[in-house]
C-alpha cells in the first residue's frame, strides 16, 4: 500500500528488496533505471493525467505500480546477452 505522501519510489525499493532478500542499498539505483523523479510526480497527484499503472523491470522483477499499490512478480523475460 502506498501511504499518504509517501513517494512511490520508495515504495518501489522497499519491495524489490523484501523481494529479493536484499537490503535497499544493495539494489542498483532506481534512478539508473528509470527517471525516479518523473515516476513521483506521475503518482502523487492523479487529476489532470490518465494513467491507470506503470510497468517496469528492476533487478530481476516486474514491478506493476498504481495508484493503491505496488505490485512485484518475478521478471519472465528472457535473457538476452548482450
Amino acid at each position: 500500500m502506498i501511504g499518504p505522501g509517501e513517494n512511490v519510489t520508495n515504495v518501489v525499493i522497499r519491495a524489490v528488496a523484501d523481494k529479493t532478500n536484499r537490503e535497499p542499498v544493495d539494489l542498483e539505483p532506481l534512478g539508473d533505471t528509470i527517471d525516479a523523479d518523473a515516476v513521483d510526480a506521475l503518482f502523487a497527484n492523479s487529476s489532470g493525467n490518465n494513467l491507470d499503472s506503470l510497468t517496469l523491470h528492476y533487478e530481476g522483477c516486474r514491478v506493476t505500480i498504481d495508484f493503491e499499490a505496488v505490485t512485484i512478480e518475478d521478471d519472465a523475460r528472457p535473457h538476452v546477452p548482450e
